[in-house]
């Protein structure tokens, strides 16, 4: 397929998960990707999996906490291979269950510099690249950030953050004809869930059966299509939006 041949995406938090999957979906949709993460191995086992495909793909290693790297990292994705057309932000990551009571400042530092900070330090790079193309950014926040998370406030006032932040930018940046928008995954069958899992002894697949419409976990590759759809014409007329992939879990 080819739907996105000449384009550019970076893809940030694209070693594993969301990330990697998005990087796979739109290199085989012809998208030249620029895959960005902190984790330098995992990123270049990915970026060699799209080369080995025949896809057009480079690696940048970043860690979004830093603000000099983030920089670099946008303006190598810009150069690298002539443009920037779209971005997909899905670097992030989780907090150690706590109650807010007991949750310590650092905790709570880390968990908004990374997935609200972090994503900010992004769009502010990205935005000026992106307007010269009228391209569209997707960003990864996550259910929890719209229905709340005993044991996870902090996590679930960045996601949250993360959703206002896209809202705000999507007003900003409408007169330069870019389109933001938000997927809000649900349970998806990524690391970080393995984390949180091995952290709560949940039985995420019970849990699944007995609380979302669907009745399963989600794989990676059904937040990245949505991540595709948010990105393409097909969806010219959407900005400021937050998708709910969470499988009914918030109308029940």
């Amino acid at each position: 397929m080819s739907g996105l041949a000449g384009s550019v995406v970076l893809v940030t938090g694209a070693a594993s998960g969301i990330g990697a999957a998005a990087a796979r979906l739109f290199a085989a949709q012809g998208a030249a990707v620029v895959v960005a993460d902190r984790d330098s191995a995992g990123a270049e086992a990915v970026v060699a999996g799209l080369v080995d495909s025949g896809a057009q793909a480079r690696t940048v290693v970043a860690d979004i906490r830093d603000p000099q790297a983030v920089e670099a990292m946008v303006a190598e994705a810009a150069t690298a291979f002539g443009r920037l057309d779209m971005c997909v932000n899905a670097a992030g990551v989780e907090q150690t269950p706590t109650l807010i009571v007991d949750t310590a400042e650092d905790e709570m530092d880390r968990v908004i510099d990374i997935n609200l900070k972090g994503l900010w330090r992004c769009l502010r790079h990205q935005l000026p690249h992106v307007r010269r193309s009228r391209g569209a950014i997707v960003n990864v926040t996550s259910f929890w950030g719209d229905v709340g998370m005993a044991g996870g406030a902090s996590y679930a006032a960045s996601k949250g953050g993360a959703a206002a932040l896209t809202r705000a930018a999507a007003a900003e940046e409408a007169a330069h004809g870019v389109r933001l928008n938000c997927v809000s995954p649900g349970a998806i069958r990524t690391p970080m869930l393995s984390r949180v899992v091995a952290a709560t002894g949940l039985d995420i697949e019970a849990w699944a059966r007995e609380r979302t419409l669907i009745g399963r976990v989600a794989d990676p590759d059904e937040v990245a299509r949505a991540c595709l759809f948010l990105c393409t014409p097909a969806s010219s007329y959407i900005t400021g939006q937050v998708l709910m992939l969470d499988g009914g879990y918030t109308i029940i």
